[in-house]
């Protein structure tokens, strides 16, 4: 369901309220207060965005937040143009000249010119985001190429890694979720959680062990995919409705920030035995700036079985000695944004440096492609 989706039923609803209750009893005023006045409607909608939250908070996460927030100058832009537009059909174009009206060089001229803004609108924030996230990132030029530990080299990509897991696993019960990469002890390996499989498993069942991908090596037994067994977190992924660990996040660590990935590693005891798996979650937080969003790097949030949750910031994080063999703190995504804001380093103010962002030029850093297909994903790198 989309918000024009939305604004339609609210439409209907107040044409048949008016039609309905048009009385002068109290109850008539109230109804119409309530259902066709648009300052009342307020009160119901509130009450219905509060249960709606209670029910599905990472539906209305999605809508609110990524929509109507992150691409507010988009969608204001878009709707300026439209309204803009509208206004000038109403006025210029008469009800006998039909549809030819509409060619009248006012009303191409009005529709023309705001969208025109639109787009210089929608260009100025998505530039001006870049151009902050640049200054954010503190680039700083090397002479060398940083070393690179041997033991960090991925040998099988991840698109193998997750095949060979779903081969492997032997339940109906469970499926495998999505297969991240993680830094261990004997080098590069994969993990994918065990989540609930059909709807009535989802509701009742809670994830329950975990994938484990040994890339480059065996362990003990000798075998490179094991299953390991844990006990059931209390909220997790692929688990609804309350249980989802999305959910959690949204409600404990903030609503206004994004969680783009959650991967899991086990915590070794000193003997080497794996005293339990934790899930990880580098999220995205935002700070304002003349109307634009701009992310940064928010902190860590782990959670355990029992259900407790950690809120990190980055430097508690980045000492945290569960942490530190993962090689996963910062957040991916956010990541390959950085690289992209690079390209608008030239320039000595915003406008300058928003125009060069734009052009192609030699000099700016990428992650290249494998191989010689440009189509491959970063995953398989």
């Amino acid at each position: 369901m989309s918000p024009f989706d939305i604004w339609q039923m609210i439409r209907f609803v107040r044409r048949r309220t008016l039609n309905r209750y048009n009385g002068e009893s109290i109850g008539h005023r109230i109804m119409r207060f309530l259902f066709a006045d648009y300052r009342g409607m307020m009160i119901p909608l509130t009450i219905v965005l509060a249960m709606v939250y209670s029910l599905a908070p990472v539906w209305l996460h999605k809508w609110i937040f990524d929509f109507l927030i992150l691409q507010a100058p988009s969608w204001i832009a878009g709707s300026a143009t439209l309204y803009i537009s509208f206004r000038f059909v109403r006025r210029y174009v008469m009800e006998e000249k039909g549809l030819r009206g509409l060619l009248s060089p006012i009303v191409i001229g009005a529709f023309g010119m705001s969208l025109f803004g639109s787009i210089l609108v929608v260009l100025f924030a998505s530039g001006a985001k870049w151009v902050q996230m640049y200054r954010d990132a503190n680039f700083t030029e090397v002479e060398t190429l940083p070393r690179v530990s041997n033991e960090l080299v991925r040998f099988t990509p991840a698109e193998v890694a997750g095949e060979e897991i779903v081969r492997r696993t032997q339940t109906s019960q469970f499926t495998p979720g999505e297969t991240r990469p993680i830094g261990s002890p004997t080098g590069v390996s994969y993990i994918s959680p065990l989540i609930p499989q059909g709807m009535w498993n989802a509701l009742t069942e809670h994830n329950r062990g975990f994938m484990y991908f040994h890339d480059g090596t065996m362990d003990t037994s000798g075998q490179r995919v094991i299953n390991m067994e844990t006990e059931g977190f209390a909220w997790g992924e692929g688990m609804e409705i309350f249980d989802d660990i999305q959910r959690r996040l949204l409600h404990d660590i903030g609503f206004f920030k994004s969680y783009p990935e959650i991967y899991y590693t086990p915590v070794y005891a000193e003997d080497g035995a794996i005293k339990e798996v934790i899930g990880v979650v580098p999220y995205i937080s935002y700070r304002f700036w003349w109307g634009i969003m701009v992310p940064k790097w928010g902190g860590i949030a782990i959670f355990h079985a029992d259900g407790t949750l950690e809120n990190l910031t980055p430097e508690a994080a980045k000492l945290d000695p569960r942490l530190i063999e993962t090689q996963r703190l910062f957040p991916e995504k956010l990541a390959k944004d950085y690289i992209y804001a690079q390209r608008y380093d030239k320039g000595n103010h915003l406008l300058a440096q928003m125009f060069y962002g734009l052009v192609q030029r030699e000099g700016k850093i990428e992650i290249p492609p494998c191989g010689s297909d440009p189509d491959v994903s970063s995953d398989m790198r």
